[in-house]
């Protein structure tokens, strides 16, 4: 299940070595634990939709002629980096892994860096629907995810000693693939266990995401194989 080593690449000392793990339903064991503020251990996330359908409703509903069909040509793949700019949880090295993608993948990707997502719903919408493979920090703008299609890749990133199973049923009930991104050897059930106070949480969850692109270079091969099976099973 882990597809990103220590031993891979070099890393640069302000830069952190990650591990992304393929998730279906509970990525990590999380033990129930009683607090005021729904903790990182035992927030299980919106399920607003019943089944896929529901999903693909809604996005012709507001799309309309924009909507794109689960089967679309198979390459280029689009690749989505969020940045979240400017405020918590940005991701320090979004451009630079953008930058190594293109160089590395040429004419089989398409990436853009979204800093912010920005302007009304639909615009959100169409950002994170028009993408093969999302990667982001976690955060309020994967509320978006509600909006992918079937076989969409979602690497959800997450700060150390900050875990929170929240966005990824979007990801299952809208048809798409989940992973998720934590800093290499340590465990988010054992860092996440004491973030359940509204101040530790705050503190933990505030700081920026030092996710490098080695470690996001390293485990695109998992999300495009994932992204192109689930592809051919539903053409």
């Amino acid at each position: 299940r882990i597809v990103d080593k220590r031993s891979s690449f070099k890393i640069k000392a302000n830069e952190s070595q990650w591990i992304v793990t393929f998730n279906e339903e509970n990525p990590w064991p999380r033990p129930v634990k009683n607090a005021k503020h729904g903790s990182a251990l035992e927030t299980i996330g919106p399920t607003y939709f019943i089944q896929q359908s529901d999903a693909a409703s809604l996005q012709r509903i507001l799309l309309g002629s924009d909507y794109i069909d689960a089967r679309l040509k198979l390459l280029p793949l689009r690749v989505l980096l969020v940045e979240r700019r400017g405020i918590s949880r940005q991701w320090i090295y979004a451009n630079n892994t953008a930058d190594k993608i293109k160089n590395i993948w040429g004419d089989w990707m398409e990436v853009e860096v979204l800093p912010n997502p920005e302007g009304d719903l639909k615009k959100q919408a169409l950002n994170f629907h028009r993408a093969d493979i999302i990667i982001s920090p976690h955060g309020a703008q994967l509320t978006n995810l509600a909006f992918i299609r079937p076989c969409t890749v979602v690497l959800e990133l997450f700060p150390i000693q900050y875990y929170l199973s929240y966005f990824q049923p979007y990801v299952l009930t809208t048809g798409g693939v989940s992973y998720e991104g934590y800093p290499f050897g340590r465990s988010p059930l054992y860092d996440s266990k004491d973030t359940a106070t509204a101040t530790n949480r705050g503190k933990l969850r505030g700081g920026p995401m030092l996710a490098s692109s080695q470690s996001i270079l390293h485990a695109l091969p998992s999300l495009v194989l994932s992204a192109l099976s689930c592809k051919k099973v539903f053409s």
